[in-house]
């Protein structure tokens, strides 16, 4: 299930993937860069101390040019990859938002219905913005982690292979199964967090819709409650994945001073027996030391995974739900400006185990007249507004626009009717004002 919503999240950035593969290049020149500079950086201190002791001469223009240069490169590539990487970001989300919104709208009103707006207001919002940690927080620490630390893996083998092996087994152990077992602890969590945070929305959206209500029953006091629960929970789930945060970065602290530590335990004696350097001991040592900076986001990308997840799960939720009214091709004069309306025998449910709303309805609309229906609440004169405007679908009968099936016609080439009860007037919103506009002639009373 997480690899078919990975995949189908891959294909919703597809659109950007040159932009964020360049993002991910300058992200791993800033951090080669950056362990560059302290590895020449160790060489270049050590080599001048070695020569101050031993009066001998040595060319120190070059490593100084190179480690100004590396620490150029490090401060331009930080910026640009930041630039980049977050330029492309802001463009698939507000990309994201309108491809949720296409796939949202059809479904309104009648798949909408077991949504709070506060719930779908969270998903277009908060949802949308946590798949951001999709590219910039998991694919490109992983992308950066996998290149770097191979590259320093072939330098290392080159002085000493059992040192090279080592480092090897400490960037796994940190940076695949500490990730590894993070994610299954966190997935829960972030899937936990997402969820209570929208229900959290929702009670602050309840309380400020239907706030004069709730003083009139004397109701304020419960909700706060609510919120205040709703709250502590939130702040629950966010202490539990911060503690494991900081149980993670604890790791991978620990094995980065381990690794300096048996790196001494291999390198010392390479050194004392003329294999390597007095000046190349520094330098392999801070190597190692500054190859973990590609492994250290590796623990909070798994994290961001779970969380990127779970906000894909609640929008795929609701993009993958099939529309309930299915429309019609738009076709150019297709209805008259005044098109007649035939209704015969119309029946509609809105739920198979529900009474009909509306059942064995029949009337017709002439051109140039109107209808006023007089019922008593719950008769179904809203539910005639629902069929008309398609809104929801019909299951029984006939509606006819000008010998057209309304089933057959898109929801904007629907008419305009207007319908009045004893107690409200009921309007059926035009959805093509163009096209009809029919006084009042004529009333039909359905009890």
């Amino acid at each position: 299930m997480s690899l078919r919503v990975s995949v189908r999240v891959l294909k919703l950035m597809r659109p950007y993937w040159a932009t964020m593969l360049l993002g991910a290049l300058l992200s791993l020149i800033t951090v080669l860069a950056n362990i560059g500079l302290l590895a020449v950086s160790g060489w270049f201190i050590a080599s001048m101390a070695l020569a101050g002791l031993s009066g001998a001469a040595i060319n120190y223009f070059t490593p100084a040019a190179i480690i100004r240069a590396l620490a150029l490169v490090r401060t331009v590539g930080r910026y640009a990859e930041r630039l980049i990487s977050h330029n492309a970001t802001l463009a698939l989300l507000s990309e994201l938002r309108g491809w949720f919104y296409r796939r949202l709208e059809p479904l309104a009103p009648a798949r909408l219905q077991q949504y709070h707006s506060g719930d779908l207001f969270s998903r277009i919002r908060s949802d949308i913005d946590t798949l951001d940690h999709f590219y910039l927080r998991f694919l490109t620490p992983f992308f950066v982690a996998l290149l770097a630390l191979l590259l320093v893996f072939v330098i290392l083998s080159s002085y000493q292979s059992t040192l090279a092996w080592l480092a090897l087994l400490l960037w796994l152990s940190v940076g695949l199964l500490l990730p590894w077992w993070l994610y299954w602890q966190a997935r829960p969590l972030a899937e936990s967090k997402l969820e209570q945070a929208a229900q959290l929305r929702r009670l602050l959206l309840e309380s400020l819709q239907g706030l004069a209500e709730l003083q009139l029953f004397n109701r304020s006091a419960a909700q706060r409650e609510a919120i205040k629960q709703s709250s502590v929970q939130l702040n629950w789930l966010q202490l539990k994945q911060a503690s494991l945060t900081a149980w993670s970065q604890t790791a991978l602290l620990l094995a980065a001073n381990l690794a300096v530590w048996l790196s001494l335990w291999f390198l010392i004696p390479l050194q004392q027996s003329g294999e390597i350097g007095a000046a190349e001991l520094p330098m392999l040592l801070l190597l190692l030391l500054a190859s973990f900076e590609a492994v250290m986001p590796l623990p909070l990308a798994v994290q961001a995974l779970g969380q990127s997840l779970a906000a894909a799960k609640r929008l795929f939720e609701i993009v993958d739900a099939q529309p309930q009214v299915q429309e019609g091709e738009a076709r150019e004069g297709r209805l008259s400006a005044a098109p007649r309306l035939e209704i015969k025998n119309l029946s509609m449910v809105y739920a198979p185990e529900a009474k009909p709303a509306l059942e064995d309805l029949s009337f017709s609309l002439q051109r140039g007249e109107s209808v006023v229906l007089l019922g008593e609440s719950g008769a179904g004169k809203s539910s005639l507004i629902n069929v008309l405007l398609r809104f929801w679908e019909y299951q029984g009968g006939s509606v006819t626009l000008d010998g057209e099936e309304l089933r057959q016609l898109p929801a904007e080439q629907c008419g305009v009717v207007f319908l009045w009860s004893r107690n409200a007037r009921i309007c059926l919103m035009p959805a093509c004002a163009k096209t009809c506009c029919w006084p009042i002639l004529r009333r039909v009373r359905r009890s």
